[in-house]
């Protein structure tokens, strides 16, 4: 018995996608996938694997973010901050 057949992806597209600082949910997305597959893919593939290495952030932007998590989330914790900086892509 076979499984599912495999989906093929463009990696042009995921590479054009994240070099336009789209988040990894928003190509899930357009890409009509699950955020962790997105990640396997990404994963599997080393031209994809070393796009997403890095963040373009720079330290004010973080130091913005934070402050931004802060004042809407004033109890939050590291876990909490990190996940909504992760949210803002």
């Amino acid at each position: 018995m076979e499984g599912r057949p495999a989906k093929q992806f463009d990696e042009d597209e995921i590479i054009r996608l994240m070099e336009q600082g789209q988040s990894k949910s928003s190509i899930a997305a357009h890409m009509g996938i699950s955020r962790p597959t997105l990640n396997k893919i990404i994963g599997d593939c080393p031209r994809l694997s070393t796009l997403s290495s890095f963040s373009n952030i720079v330290d004010e932007q973080v130091d913005q973010l934070v402050c931004e998590a802060k004042k809407e989330l004033p109890l939050a914790g590291e876990r909490i901050i990190i996940g909504f900086i992760h949210s803002k892509g």
